[in-house]
């Protein structure tokens, strides 16, 4: 995977590095509506006489990405450019109350990834404005931030994860228009869409408090350290100074929305 994400960067950049006529760089942000979402949390309402469960669809790419993007134009209607960006995750939360208890808990899920986006680049002219289209593939080094709280008859314990390690791999598109404010600045605006998924190799317990009390020291490793894997053999037994193992799982990093840019050709 590491190799064929060097080498998309090399055929990407090379043409843009190669000739000064023709680059541009490109400032932009947009904000991404979830997109193949995955059943990931559960809201929960328990009393004496109902038990009501209503699941969260929950895709890790929404939220906010300003990112810059450097191309350059081989022709007047194709051209290839690299984007990198950095998504800020939007806040996926669910709570689960027991009043039999009484309980209450509480969860958050969040990602956060710093992209890679090498596209192609197609263009036009239309009365004086530019339609474009791009596609490409996106890298992302990705991480998932987990956080638990739960209120057990006036008892707080707060769990914080952060789940890291691997690569984000998926695909990009564009669609827009392109207005020129002068011979060397332009504005855009598009809608874009990436479909991406991430499965992380690793996970750290980085808070464990109980009533406010900081206990993470007091825990072991297995107990605070997690590797995800693809094949567990349970009769192995792992020791306490080993981490844990689960099984990987793939998170959805997918999303659309608009992205507005300011360009600037040199």
């Amino acid at each position: 995977m590491k190799k064929i994400f060097i080498s998309l960067l090399i055929i990407t950049l090379f043409p843009i590095l190669s000739f000064g006529q023709g680059m541009y760089a490109k400032f932009n942000a947009g904000y991404y509506f979830p997109a193949g979402t995955q059943t990931l949390l559960f809201d929960e309402h328990t009393t004496a006489t109902i038990d009501e469960q209503e699941p969260v669809n929950v895709s890790l790419g929404k939220g906010i990405e300003p990112g810059i993007a450097f191309g350059y134009m081989l022709s007047e209607n194709f051209g290839a450019e690299l984007g990198v960006s950095y998504l800020i995750g939007s806040k996926n939360e669910a709570t689960q109350n027991d009043e039999t208890r009484p309980r209450e808990r509480f969860f958050e899920l969040s990602g956060k990834s710093i992209n890679f986006n090498p596209q192609i680049l197609i263009t036009g002219d239309f009365i004086g404005l530019k339609p474009f289209a791009k596609f490409g593939v996106v890298f992302g080094l990705a991480s998932i931030d987990y956080r638990f709280e739960q209120i057990d008859n006036n008892n707080t314990t707060i769990e914080e994860w952060k789940y890291k390690g691997g690569i984000a791999i998926g695909f990009s598109a564009d669609f827009g228009v392109e207005y020129a404010l002068s011979e060397k600045l332009a504005i855009s605006a598009s809608f874009r869409t990436v479909n991406m998924s991430y499965a992380p190799t690793e996970g750290s317990l980085e808070t464990f408090t109980v009533d406010g009390a900081d206990e993470l020291g007091n825990l072991v490793t297995r107990d605070k350290e997690i590797e995800f894997v693809d094949k567990i053999d349970y009769d192995i037994v792992i020791d306490d100074a080993d981490p844990d193992q689960e099984l990987k799982e793939k998170y959805p990093f997918s999303g659309f929305g608009l992205n507005i840019g300011v360009k600037y050709n040199f």
